[in-house]
């Protein structure tokens, strides 16, 4: 906001639905950069299948040995400080082979997990698994059957023997049981697991923890893996997942439909959903196969899909190469949800009919940033929503949009929410995870680093920091590290005072005039009223006369008060702070007989 007169707008955009030291930093976090292409052949489902009913039946944790029957045991986290109760240390998955008998009309499933994973550890002898809800039927690894024990979020298995660091082994479990949704804290809007909204279509949705809601998991983005969904659904009805469709079988009135996405993805962007669905190819885009999963009864959804080949050469010519081998839209039903699940993305049914291409443009940027390059801890989920918003915003101003009327009211609302989400924006209140300045913010970040940077500079980091991390994971740090490499510039400071630190700038600028021989002279006072700190940025003021005829002038804000004088060649009447929208600030201009100093 940039005068007091202002008043503060709510932003109705898709994407606050969809999903909106105390300035600690984490740089000693591992991510990984950009691996080499991991080759998981073409998979047949490894059935390992004891032949003889399991000894063992589920038990409570309480009755868990303290020490497994071998070994060690990895530890009950992958070191996440902003959601640390998500994944094991013990192993690192190659693949999920996911098999699902679905009957929507009981709301059942009966399903397998066969989980392909090698040993991170020496001396192998218990892990967990990321796993809520549903009866745990039995547990084998490498065909040997093994004791397993429930808490409500974990599903731990003392392993049979103990095995070597980078030693193979599969875990496969059976479960089955009503599909019944979890609550999370960090996104409370939305159900996590199988959403069921009308008896012949169901879905499922991860973000940012719920994949252990309906699979049980290493439930983690540090370890992505390659993801076999198979899914036999009544015939009437077509099961979509990630992926490319392998195989298709009709038998005895159900439909098998098999699904494999070879490109690693974390597991909250794996999806399964199921419906009466009309499948539609479109035109391929490159080399990459479009297509999309609409309603038989909804004919308006057809019009989204005609854009999809001009989203992704626009994102294509800014960023790189598009990620994957396919792309592609399946239709929900789900108000307000859109959701970037890899290679076939999840959109409501209303959203469909309306034809946002923003939304559609924000979705599909998230195939690039979130997707192929991922988090390394979940406090950055900025790096996924503030980048896919800022294409979003480029996407607007390319067909028509008005920038500065865009940043005005992402700031409002930015000004607005600053109190409920008062945080770093690399570490987010857990209930505002999917918050205001999650999108927003991270936007408005990304733009003043353009202008921070110039175009050409701006452009070649964002590519550089795609290129390097393509397929593994990064941190807002290594984007710092990027951002400097590439520009040669010391950000420290830029990334101190917009990222790490809660709360934006609060400016009250007073001003006064005096005529003088050959025009007038003004005197500006620029004071930061907010309790703690400082920032320091460059602020455009612009002097006018009631002609039109004006100056702007630049000050370097860097204390919290700064005094300034301008000789004019014309009598001002109005004074505008940051008249091109450079500065994510909030700010009251006054004009006063006499300036007083800035309250202490």
């Amino acid at each position: 906001m940039k005068s007091s007169s202002t008043k503060f707008t709510d932003l109705l955009l898709v994407l606050t639905v969809l999903l909106a030291a105390g300035c600690s930093r984490i740089r000693t976090y591992q991510s990984t950069p950009a691996p080499t292409q991991i080759s998981t052949p073409n998979p047949t489902p490894t059935e390992l299948a004891p032949k003889t009913p399991t000894p063992y039946q589920e038990q409570p944790v309480k009755a868990m040995p303290v020490q497994p029957r071998f070994g060690v045991a990895g530890k009950d986290s992958l070191g996440d400080p902003y959601i640390p109760e998500l994944g094991n240390t013990g192993y690192d998955v190659k693949l999920y082979n996911l098999i699902f008998d679905i009957a929507p009309e009981q709301k059942i499933i009966t399903a397998t997990a066969i989980i392909s994973a090698t040993s991170t550890l020496d001396n192998l002898g218990r892990i967990s698994l990321d796993f809520k809800g549903f009866q745990t039927d039995g547990v084998s690894v490498n065909g040997d059957f093994i004791p397993f024990y429930r808490s409500p979020n974990k599903l731990y298995l003392d392993l049979p023997r103990p095995f070597a660091k980078d030693e193979p082994l599969t875990v496969k479990v059976n479960y089955h049981g009503e599909m019944q949704t979890q609550s999370t804290t960090y996104i409370p809007q939305f159900q996590m697991g199988f959403t069921q909204p009308k008896a012949d279509r169901l879905f499922a949705f991860s973000e940012p923890d719920g994949a252990r809601a309906w699979f049980p998991a290493n439930d983690h983005p540090l370890d992505k893996a390659a993801f076999q969904i198979e899914a036999t659904v009544p015939q009437a009805l077509t099961a979509v997942a990630n992926g490319d469709l392998l195989a298709t079988d009709t038998a005895d009135g159900k439909t098998t439909y098999k699904w494999y996405e070879e490109d690693p993805l974390a597991t909250y962007l794996a999806t399964l959903a199921v419906g009466p669905y009309v499948e539609i190819d479109s035109q391929s885009y490159d080399k990459t196969q479009l297509r999309y999963y609409i309603f038989q009864d909804d004919p308006k959804a057809g019009n989204s899909v005609n854009q999809s080949a001009l989203i992704l050469k626009f994102l294509t010519d800014l960023i790189g190469p598009y990620p994957f081998d396919e792309f592609g839209y399946v239709e929900i039903n789900s108000p307000g949800l859109a959701m970037e699940t890899q290679t076939m993305i999840l959109v409501d049914q209303a959203i469909f009919d309306s034809n946002p291409s923003a939304t559609f443009v924000h979705e599909a940027a998230h195939q690039w940033f979130g997707n192929s390059v991922s988090l390394a801890t979940w406090g950055d989920i900025w790096l996924n929503e503030g980048f896919a918003q800022y294409f979003q915003v480029l996407w607007q101003i390319k067909y028509g949009g008005n920038l500065r009327v865009i940043l005005d009211s992402y700031e409002n609302s930015i000004l607005q929410h600053e109190q409920t989400e008062f945080a770093p924006l690399d570490e987010p209140s857990e209930n505002n995870m999917f918050g205001t300045n999650t999108y927003l913010k991270g936007a408005w970040i990304l733009y003043m680093l353009r202008e921070e940077l110039g175009d050409e500079l701006f452009i070649k980091v964002i590519r550089t920091y795609y290129q390097r991390y393509a397929g593994g994971n990064a941190t807002s740090a290594d984007f710092q590290a990027v951002a400097e490499e590439v520009s040669r510039k010391d950000l420290e400071a830029f990334f101190r005072q917009w990222v790490e630190t809660p709360g934006n700038p609060h400016l009250a600028i007073t001003w006064t005039s005096q005529p003088t021989v050959s025009g007038s002279k003004a005197t500006i006072q620029v004071c930061q009223t907010i309790p703690d700190g400082t920032y320091a940025f460059p602020l455009e003021i612009q002097l006018a006369a009631t002609d039109g005829k004006g100056e702007i002038s630049t000050i370097q804000v860097s204390e919290r008060q700064q005094d300034i004088t301008v000789k004019l060649p014309f009598e001002p009447t109005i004074l505008t702070a940051d008249p091109n929208q450079k500065v994510l600030a909030d700010v009251n201009v006054t004009r006063v007989d006499l300036i007083q100093p800035c309250p202490s």
